[in-house]
């Protein structure tokens, strides 16, 4: 088993004036944030860079690797694996368009079930302690 080194306290910088924020201490709840709404425009936006799959040895490889990742549910869904090959096959000769639509259908599901919660080992931490105070205006 891998072993890390957490800290053994986090902070999570809150407005006490926002009793959403109250609910962490007295309901013991936490909001988990949407990508969407992270103020960094890279957090969990960094998408798949297709330009890489340039060879048909490299675009091979990437189908290979997506049929072989997602054969239980192909065949659960009774598609035809050779004809999913080869609309894989067409997807990626196109990098642009196949990285516009990866990117829209990505962002829209991480956006409906991702969660994302921020703590800091510091608990003074300048730069998350300025964020907060912009926050709180």
């Amino acid at each position: 088993m891998e072993s890390r080194n957490y800290p053994p306290i986090v902070y999570k910088y809150r407005n006490w004036n926002d009793p959403n924020h109250k609910s962490v201490l007295l309901k013991n709840k936490l909001f988990l944030a949407f990508p969407k709404y992270c103020n960094d425009p890279f957090d969990c936006r960094i998408p798949m860079d297709y330009n890489l799959l340039d060879t048909e040895e490299k675009r091979k490889e990437k189908v290979d690797q997506l049929i072989v990742e997602h054969f239980d549910q192909l065949i659960e869904g009774g598609k035809d694996i050779e004809a999913e090959i080869r609309k894989l096959d067409k997807k990626f000769s196109d990098p642009i368009k196949t990285k516009r639509e990866y990117q829209s259908y990505f962002f829209e599901g991480q956006d409906l079930y991702y969660g994302i919660l921020s703590l800091s080992a510091r608990w003074d931490s300048i730069l998350i302690f300025f964020r907060f105070l912009q926050s709180a205006e």
